[in-house]
């Protein structure tokens, strides 16, 4: 392979310098790489993933980036632009510009960023060639995705309904029979451009729902469903047999670890669990970097909605929290207020600071741009990941509640009830928390303050400590005297937090402060 020099020296193309948290990274992948074709980098917030990934990229030939959103596809090409971006046909206006990009993406010689679904269907193409190496960023997320990919909502007739194929072998029995459907009425045949590539990623897809229902019907949760639209004074309903997968069909990781001789998964939060699921039999290389950001600079507070273990709390108690701590740090502006769409609305009419919020996802974008150009504060829904709050786009960060999956779902219930249920229960809020965290303080001269207020949260950190990353134990913080003022204000944090602090145990203290 290519010497630690050449990582080092073209980096990512911009000429400059890798900062130390970068360099180590290189250093060790280039040291170890003749000992395993799996490595899993775990990079927290700030540490420069997507220049580490470049670094790599454009020093070894036939290499590919994969990250989970054209959003971040979007983001990488705009940042590096001799990426090639790449994304599903759907994205394309006409078959035209599809296949430009399409070919782009499969010359060895050009450098392609795309996302995981493009470039699993992409590898079904017959001119597909592997890739030397192949990074994943955004690791768990990726690979996530693949597993997304096995959801889908069958429409039934009324009398299908009636006793639906809520089996795998039913569910794949029919999903044969709409394939022989399409044969039958000469679908396949005829038409052309967009329409013919359209209807052959369908049939594609057929194709793996059927190989995953028959040789891992474990990993699926199906359910019927019944849907009822108004259309003027009338009224349909819509019937449907739905699937979705509870982990990720071996077949598809298989396949989609196979695009690269030599694979590079990186991430802020994977999990060690994400990669047994991942690929049990493959022997990762693990590196955990170091957070290169100060400590001081990424303080997380707990200070509980009183002491009950209890929740959902009152709406007016977690308002009059949320007004302390804004009324207590008057200079940490402007400040992003975690929350569900469900009490959004109610949260922000019961306090007495003024702010503003959304509580329809439509509203989002437009409402979190404004904000950005305005300050202030805001309740944000479904903020845990997406956005980059750097420097004086955020300096307060409060999280609500936890976020644990909806226990009435037919796929957590099925996923809970799985070998492993409770650890990947554990670890999907224990990734919200952490990605929650990470949209503010993004780089070294940057600073904001996190405060948790949901009162589970030092149950749930005492249960699952090992699991949460090493970037946000050693942040915490258990009591407003410990906090480190450094970067804020002085004076600006008032006993009005810290008088229902939760007093935990010596022991749990020590084992905080590593």
């Amino acid at each position: 392979m290519s010497s630690k020099t050449d990582f080092l020296t073209k980096f990512d193309g911009s000429g400059r310098e890798p900062r130390q948290v970068q360099k180590d990274v290189l250093n060790w992948i280039a040291d170890n790489w003749d000992k395993t074709n799996t490595f899993c980098i775990k990079m927290p917030v700030g540490s420069g993933k997507s220049a580490c990934a470049v670094a790599i990229a454009t020093t070894l030939p036939n290499c590919r980036i994969c990250t989970p959103s054209n959003q971040l596809v979007e983001q990488y090409s705009s940042e590096y632009p001799q990426l090639n971006k790449y994304y599903g046909m759907d994205n394309y206006d006409n078959v035209n510009k599809y296949k430009a990009a399409k070919d782009r993406a499969l010359a060895p010689e050009i450098l392609t960023v795309t996302n995981p679904a493009a470039e699993y269907f992409l590898a079904k193409m017959p001119d597909y060639r592997k890739a030397d190496v192949i990074i994943i960023d955004e690791a768990d997320q990726s690979i996530g995705l693949l597993s997304l990919m096995h959801t889908k909502k069958f429409k039934l007739t009324k009398e299908e309904f009636e006793d639906p194929p809520n089996t795998a072998l039913a569910l794949s029995q029919h999903i044969r029979s709409k394939l022989a459907e399409m044969a039958a009425e000469n679908k396949f045949k005829g038409g052309g451009g967009k329409q013919k590539l359209l209807r052959d990623s369908k049939v594609e897809k057929y194709r793996m729902y059927i190989k995953t229902l028959d040789e891992e019907s474990e990993k699926i949760a199906i359910w019927p469903e019944s849907e009822t639209k108004w259309k003027g004074k009338r009224r349909y309903t819509f019937y449907y047999i739905c699937m979705k997968s509870i982990l990720i069909p071996q077949h598809v990781v298989n396949d989609f670890l196979g695009y690269g001789t030599k694979v590079i998964l990186m991430g802020a939060t994977i999990f060690e669990a994400d990669l047994r699921e991942m690929a049990p039999n493959r022997g990762f290389l693990v590196y955990e970097a170091p957070s290169p950001i100060d400590i001081s600079r990424r303080q997380v507070l707990y200070s509980p909605l009183g002491c009950e273990l209890a929740f959902p709390r009152p709406i007016q108690e977690i308002a009059d929290k949320i007004d302390a701590i804004l009324n207590a740090t008057p200079h940490l502006r402007p400040c992003l207020i975690h929350a569900t769409y469900s009490t959004a609305r109610e949260i922000a009419e019961a306090m007495r600071n003024e702010v503003c919020y959304y509580n329809i996802k439509d509203d989002k974008k437009g409402m979190l741009e404004n904000w950005m150009k305005e300050g202030g504060v805001i309740i944000a829904p479904g903020c845990s990941t997406g956005l980059d709050l750097k420097d004086s786009l955020c300096r307060l960060n409060i999280i609500t509640q936890l976020n644990f999956a909806d226990l009435g779902s037919p796929l957590v219930q099925k996923k809970l009830a799985a070998t492993g249920g409770q650890e990947w229960y554990a670890n999907n809020c224990i990734r919200h928390i952490t990605q929650a965290v990470g949209r503010s303080t993004r780089n070294e001269k940057d600073h904001s303050l996190t405060v948790i207020v949901d009162p589970r949260f030092s149950r749930f950190y005492n249960k699952w400590k090992a699991n949460f990353p090493k970037s946000f134990r050693e942040s915490l913080i258990w009591s407003i005297d410990s906090l480190d003022m450094t970067h804020l204000e002085e004076n600006v944090l008032t006993e009005s937090i810290d008088s229902d602090t939760l007093k935990l145990q010596q022991s749990t203290k020590e084992d905080t402060n590593e």
